[in-house]
Parts: structure tokens; C-alpha cells; sequence
């Protein structure tokens, strides 16, 4: 049965209750039960709980370099998979929204080249963690990419944001709906 609230059948909430005596009811079992596709509003909060994860790492006082590592790789891998998942499951662009904007293909480059290692056309966008800074202000773990004759570097919260605002952009754009989610300060 599909949700009342967003239609969607991944996820099914069922509940048996038995009658202990006159008038009381015992809620005695529950289960969750899960379709078979995933819905893109699932990889969405999981985009969002890894934004949470990078937020937190970033505010640790004496965090290794690999506690930075782990959640902003999971971040940009997620932020990627978004795009497969929306497109899958409405048909619109997502793929083709990634390739066109700036800080979105730099999240691709990265998701990429975290899953690969490399890219075997030497026209695509490469992307990995380039340096981790501890300074008075804080951490910072920056992002170097490089595209034929173009490179640069970019902050991996301030690319968070900004990957953020893109998909942002594109729900809107769409009228896709979105389960609630905090945004970075």
C-alpha cells in the first residue's frame, strides 16, 4: 500500500495488536517491510546525514586527517548517487545537471575517482583530497581538481555547500518534493 503522505512504496510500517482483556489492547509485534527500489528521497536524507558527518569532523579539536577523509569521500560519493537515483526514478536529467554545473562536476571527478582510482578518458574532470590544514581557525581539507588546462582548489565545506545549493536549484526547478533537512550555517 502505497504511503498516504509522499505515495511512495519502499518502505511499509506494519503493526499486529491483540485484546488482553475488556477494552485493553496490547500492541504485541511491528515490522518494517521495504520494496524493491530505493527511493531518491532515501539517498537524499542519506546525502543529508553525511553533511551532518563532515559538519562534525570538521568540528573535532584533534581530528586525523583520516576522521576528514572518510565522511567528505562519503559525502561526494552520495552527493553523486543522488543524480542516479533522482533520474531513475522521475526520468528527468539529473546526470546531465551534474555535467553542467561547476561544483557538481567536481563532486562526479571526486565520486569517481575515489571509486575508480583513475579516469581512462584524459578529457574528464579528475578530482582528490589535496591537502589537510589544521590552523587557529580551524580545519580544512582542500579538494584539487583538473580538467585538461583548467585546475583549481576548493575548501570541501564550502564545495559541500555549494553541491547543496545545486541540487537545491534543480529539486525546485522540477517541484520535486523533499523530505526536511538541516543546511550547514
Amino acid at each position: 500500500m502505497p504511503c498516504s503522505a509522499c505515495g511512495g512504496t519502499f518502505m511499509v510500517i506494519q503493526a499486529t495488536a491483540a485484546v488482553v482483556g475488556e477494552g485493553l489492547v496490547e500492541t504485541n509485534a511491528w515490522g518494517i517491510g521495504y520494496g524493491d527500489v530505493q527511493p531518491w528521497t532515501d539517498k537524499w536524507l542519506d546525502l543529508d546525514d553525511a553533511r551532518r558527518r563532515v559538519e562534525e569532523a570538521y568540528a573535532l579539536p584533534d581530528c586525523e586527517p583520516a576522521q576528514l577523509r572518510r565522511p567528505i569521500l562519503m559525502f561526494f560519493r552520495l552527493c553523486r548517487e543522488l543524480a542516479d537515483f533522482i533520474e531513475d526514478e522521475t526520468g528527468l536529467s539529473a546526470k546531465a545537471f551534474v555535467h553542467s554545473d561547476p561544483d557538481l562536476r567536481v563532486c562526479d571527478a571526486l565520486a569517481q575517482v575515489t571509486k575508480h582510482r583513475t579516469r581512462n578518458n584524459p578529457n574528464s574532470m579528475t578530482a582528490r583530497i589535496a591537502t589537510f590544514n589544521r590552523t587557529r581557525d580551524g580545519q580544512h581539507v582542500y579538494i584539487h581538481w583538473r580538467q585538461r588546462d583548467c585546475e583549481g582548489t576548493d575548501d570541501a565545506v564550502d564545495l559541500v555547500v555549494r553541491c547543496l545549493d545545486a541540487w537545491d536549484r534543480f529539486i525546485q526547478q522540477h517541484s520535486l518534493r523533499t523530505p526536511a533537512r538541516d543546511h550547514l550555517a
